[in-house]
């Protein structure tokens, strides 16, 4: 009997040790982004979880929700997630040319692969060129769109719906 009781007691320990390794989700995307031009959090190390909306060799953009506030830019150069993993990861809280980002990434761990994407937001080119701010990172859809202008330079490009560029 003694013997079944090390046993148990050695499987619920290795069980704790790995739960333990886990990081805790310290804050929002929409607490990380603010509600305003710059993040109320720069410099400052959080922990977020969420879903890769898009990704490529060095960074990747999350989302934990449809909708304002909800995605980020995650600068990582590191970890290669791929379009509907959910992750959690922590990072420093940076401005890049207006632009939130994480970066410095201390702590990355995929929870699950192949999730469904956050909803996309139908806007206006014409919005988001004036107030498109709180749809930094997050999915959006625009419709009836006309390329005006294909090389604004680093891969950008001007876009117009009818309701002004952006």
């Amino acid at each position: 009997m003694l013997h079944s009781v090390r046993l148990l007691l050695t499987v619920v320990g290795v069980f704790v040790a790995t739960f333990a390794s886990a990081q805790t989700v310290t804050h929002t995307i929409a607490e990380v982004q603010g509600e305003l031009f710059s993040s109320p959090l720069i410099e400052q190390v959080v922990t977020i979880q969420g879903i890769v909306t898009a990704a490529n060799d060095y960074s990747y953009f999350i989302q934990d929700g449809s909708g304002p506030w909800n995605g980020i830019y995650i600068y990582d150069n590191t970890n290669l997630p791929s379009v509907g993993d959910d992750v959690i990861l922590q990072g420093e809280v940076s401005e890049y040319y207006d632009l939130t980002e994480i970066s410095n990434i201390t702590y990355f761990e995929t929870v699950s692969s192949g999730n469904d994407l956050p909803a996309a937001v139908d806007l206006t080119t014409g919005f988001i060129g004036t107030s498109g701010e709180p749809y930094e990172g997050c999915l959006v859809k625009i419709t009836n769109a006309a390329c005006t202008n294909t090389d604004l330079g680093f891969g950008d490009a001007y876009f117009d719906d009818g309701t002004g560029d952006c």
